[in-house]
C-alpha cells in the first residue's frame, strides 16, 4: 500500500494550527510549531521547492527587521554574555526566517488560522480553569509560562477570534461563528483568571483598533443583531469575570488601585507599581550611559546593582532581582542599544504599512486577516508598557509566529483565501 506524500500546503497547515492551539498549554508548544516551519522551509530550499525569490518586497523587510533584532541580540550577548537567557531569542528569530519562507511558498488553509484560535483560546481557558478551580492556585499560568505571559497571550488570542467573527458573520457562517465565540471567551476566561492586569490596561488600545478594523472592513456589511452579539462579547464576558469572585479578577483591580495609591502617598514603598517606575527610572539613567551599544544582554541587571550601591541611591535593593525594565522599548535599548531599539520599532510598524490594503469592506476574509494581523503588534506594544515580552523566548516566538501568517495570507490572490472555508 502507497501512500501519498502530504503537500507543502498541508505541512505549512498542520505548522499553523500547532501554532495557535497549542503554545499555551503544551510545554515547549511555540518551539514546536515554529520549528516544525523552519524545518519544513529548510527542507523546501535544500530540494529547491523553496526559493529566496519567492519573498516579496514586502517579506524582504520583514525578513531585514528580524535579522537585525537577532544581530542586536548577538551583539548584546558579546557585551553582557548570559547564554541562558541570551542564546534562545536569537534561536528564535533564526527559526523565524525559515518558517516565513515556508508560509511564503506553500501558504496554509486560512482555516488553520482561524481553527487554531478557536481550539487555543477553548484549552487556554479549559486551562485556566483547572488549575485555579481544581489545583487551588491564586493565578493561573499555562504551562512554562508566567502569569503576565500567559494572561496577555490569552487575552490576544480571544481578541484575535473576535477579529476572525467579521469574516464569518459577513459570510452568515454559524459553525465558525460559534467556534470563534467560543475561542474569544476561553481566551477572556483565561485573562481574568491569569490576573494580568497590563493587559487589561492596554485592552482599551486593542479595542480601538478591533473596532476601527470593523468599521472600516467588513462593519458596514454586518446586520444590527451581528453588532449586538459583537458588544455583549466584548462587554458582558469582562463584566461576568470581573464580578465572580472566584476569578479574583476585581481582586486584582482594587491590588492595583491600592498600590497607585499608596506609589503616591510613599513612593518609597515597595509594591508592583513602585518597582516597575523604579526600573524605568534606572534604565533610563543606564541608557544614558551607553545610549548606543547598550549595557548587554546581563548589563540591565548588574547596571541597577551599581546604582543601588551609589551613595545617594534612591532604589531599593529589591531592585537587584530584576533582569529587564519590564518594559519593552526601554529593555530593547538599554541591553540591545540603539539598533535593538529601531529593530523593535521596525516590528511595531511594519505591519500598518503592510496591512493597509486590507482594511477594506469586502466578504473574502482579507479584512479579517488583516485586522488580525494588526492587533498582533498593537498587542504587544501595549502589553511591552509595564512588561519584557521580548526578554523571554516564548514572547518571541508567538509575535512573530503570529504575525507571519496573517503577513503572508492578506496577500494570497485567490478571492476567497483568506475566509475560514478557504
Amino acid at each position: 500500500m502507497r501512500f501519498s506524500r502530504p503537500s507543502a500546503g498541508r505541512v505549512s497547515s498542520v505548522g499553523v494550527f500547532l501554532l495557535t492551539a497549542l503554545p499555551l498549554v503544551l510545554p515547549w508548544g511555540c518551539w514546536l510549531s515554529v520549528g516544525w516551519l523552519a524545518a519544513a522551509g529548510l527542507v523546501g530550499l535544500g530540494h529547491r521547492r523553496c526559493r529566496l525569490e519567492q519573498l516579496t518586497r514586502a517579506d524582504r523587510l520583514l525578513a531585514s527587521a528580524l535579522l537585525l533584532l537577532g544581530l542586536a541580540q548577538l551583539i548584546s550577548l558579546l557585551i553582557a554574555f548570559d547564554a541562558a537567557r541570551g542564546l534562545p531569542p536569537v534561536l528564535a528569530v533564526s527559526l523565524a526566517l525559515p518558517a516565513l519562507l515556508q508560509l511564503r511558498t506553500a501558504p496554509p488553509s486560512p482555516a488553520s488560522w482561524w481553527g487554531g484560535l478557536a481550539v487555543g483560546g477553548l484549552l487556554t481557558g479549559a486551562s485556566a480553569l483547572w488549575q485555579v478551580l481544581v489545583e487551588g492556585q491564586s493565578r493561573a499560568h499555562g504551562v512554562g509560562l508566567d502569569s503576565i505571559l500567559y494572561g496577555n497571550l490569552s487575552l490576544l488570542t480571544a481578541l484575535l477570534c473576535v477579529a476572525g467573527l467579521s469574516g464569518a458573520l459577513c459570510r452568515h457562517d454559524r459553525m465558525w461563528c460559534g467556534l470563534l465565540v467560543l475561542g474569544a471567551c476561553g481566551g477572556l476566561v483565561a485573562s481574568g483568571f491569569a490576573g494580568a492586569r497590563g493587559g487589561w490596561v492596554a485592552l482599551p488600545l486593542m479595542m480601538w483598533v478591533l473596532l476601527r478594523g470593523w468599521r472600516q472592513g467588513q462593519g458596514l456589511a454586518l446586520r444590527p443583531p451581528a453588532w449586538r452579539w459583537l458588544l455583549c462579547l466584548l462587554l458582558v464576558v469582562p463584566l461576568a469575570l470581573y464580578l465572580i469572585p472566584e476569578t479574583r479578577v476585581k481582586g486584582r483591580l482594587d491590588e492595583a488601585v491600592a498600590e497607585f495609591q499608596a506609589h503616591v502617598a510613599h513612593p518609597e514603598r515597595p509594591s508592583s507599581v513602585s518597582s516597575r517606575i523604579a526600573l524605568w527610572q534606572g534604565a533610563g539613567q543606564l541608557i544614558c550611559d551607553k545610549p548606543v551599544l547598550g549595557h548587554g544582554q546581563a548589563g540591565f541587571q548588574d547596571g541597577m546593582a551599581r546604582l543601588i550601591t551609589r551613595p545617594d541611591s534612591r532604589f531599593g535593593t529589591h531592585l537587584r532581582e530584576f533582569w529587564h525594565p519590564h518594559q519593552d522599548l526601554l529593555d530593547a535599548w538599554v541591553r540591545r542599544g540603539l539598533l535593538g531599539l529601531v529593530a523593535l520599532l521596525a516590528l511595531y510598524l511594519l505591519p500598518w504599512w503592510h496591512f493597509r490594503g486590507g482594511r477594506r469592506k469586502d466578504a473574502s476574509g482579507h479584512a479579517a486577516m488583516a485586522m488580525s494581523g494588526v492587533l498582533v503588534p498593537v498587542a504587544y506594544l501595549g502589553f511591552g508598557l509595564s512588561y519584557g515580552f521580548f526578554a523571554y523566548p516564548a514572547g518571541v516566538l508567538m509575535f512573530l509566529g503570529w504575525l507571519m501568517v496573517p503577513w503572508v495570507l492578506v496577500e494570497s490572490p485567490s478571492p476567497h483565501s483568506s475566509s475560514p472555508s478557504g
